[in-house]
């Protein structure tokens, strides 16, 4: 069972689960989705719509964390999603769903400010991912 990015998609900029702005864990999971079949690092900047410097420092986290694997072809450096970051995005995408199931009993942007103010209160907000 395989869920797309494209079955939450954004709307008016903002992400599916009413958030202004993408947090880390979104912004890893598109990277992630993105690099299935090995991609530059051209075409990932221009897909997620963002600045070299942030891309440069999620790549190089998540080659670090082994989600991402660098292959060079020829002249080109190609990332490409390891079995660890599939397996992340696996279960990220499962979670998301059980989210937005439940989205008509309770709003799931509650839920995301609810589990995002937790996460910061404990010191594991972005500076956790190393970025």
């Amino acid at each position: 069972m395989k869920v797309t990015l494209e079955k939450f998609p954004l709307i008016n900029g903002a992400c599916a689960l009413g958030k202004r702005y993408r947090s880390s864990f979104e912004i890893i999971a598109s990277i992630l989705d993105i690099a299935v079949e090995g991609v530059s690092r051209f075409v990932i900047a221009n897909r997620l719509n963002t600045n070299y410097m942030q891309l440069r420092r999620y790549l190089s986290y998540l080659v670090r964390m082994g989600f991402i694997d660098v292959e060079a072809d020829g002249k080109q450096i190609l990332y490409k999603t390891s079995a660890k970051g599939l397996e992340f995005l696996r279960l990220y995408h499962a979670l998301l769903e059980m989210l937005l199931e439940n989205e008509s009993q309770v709003h799931a942007g509650v839920v995301c400010g609810h589990v995002s103010r937790q996460v910061t209160v404990k010191g594991r907000g972005r500076r956790s991912f190393g970025l």
